[in-house]
């Protein structure tokens, strides 16, 4: 299921596209158990105490193919064929993994990931773009965890995380916002005021802006400040 590279006749090799993953998704309407046929299995590698190079291998292309799904499926696919228990397995494995690198000696050290532990806010970060999976975010812990995992790093000079994960962050969040207060959202739909609330009362609002390390992300903030 997790295979996300294609080889044409001439032997090229390319990624998922937009037809790819709609029709993969397509494929088992109906029955969709994409999110969860692997997350069980990385949540089973997990609890190994150490992992081999296969296992951070295997928890890395499941992570990359759930990844591209989620970034390349269209809306409407995405949530005609996903039931909201898939997309609430994928969240509460998130919130799971945001929990143990909290208290792991080496990020709170470091503020740095190695791939089999960013994996999660890669693909984090491309479902959030869909509707029911923000929706289903803010009803959860999602961005409480998220916050508490940023909090605990000391990170470069005590500030901040390693870059491509403030980047990552900043995103999920910015991102977010853009679909909680859209017009499109057919799942709901909040005022901008009422979700500043909600990440504020997570704690997340103080990390994003912990994280607001490039220019582009300042002028993020700036236009989700326009919307208040």
């Amino acid at each position: 299921m997790e295979n996300f590279v294609k080889t044409d006749a001439n032997g090229n090799r390319t990624l998922l596209t937009k037809d790819d993953a709609d029709a993969i998704l397509e494929g088992v309407y109906g029955n969709c158990t994409i999110f969860s046929d692997c997350v069980k299995p990385i949540q089973k590698i997990r609890k190994k105490k150490n992992l081999s190079d296969q296992d951070k291998k295997n928890i890395i292309s499941k992570c990359i193919f759930l990844y591209l799904v989620a970034i390349e499926a269209s809306y409407n696919v995405f949530r005609n064929v996903v039931p909201e228990s898939e997309i609430s397995c994928l969240l509460t494995y998130a919130v799971s993994e945001f929990k143990r690198v909290a208290t792991d000696p080496n990020w709170i050290a470091t503020g740095e990931l190695d791939i089999p532990n960013v994996s999660p806010l890669a693909v984090c970060s491309t479902i959030l773009k869909h509707p029911v999976a923000c929706a289903l975010a803010f009803e959860s812990e999602f961005f409480h965890a998220l916050g508490t995992l940023v909090k605990a790093t000391k990170g470069r000079d005590n500030l901040l995380p390693a870059e491509d994960i403030s980047q990552s962050v900043v995103l999920m969040v910015v991102k977010s916002f853009g679909v909680a207060t859209s017009s499109a959202n057919y799942k709901f739909r909040w005022h901008a005021e009422k979700v500043f609330k909600k990440f504020e009362s997570s704690g997340i609002l103080e990390q994003f802006l912990r994280c607001l390390t490039l220019e582009e992300d300042r002028l993020d903030f700036i236009l989700l400040l326009k919307q208040l």
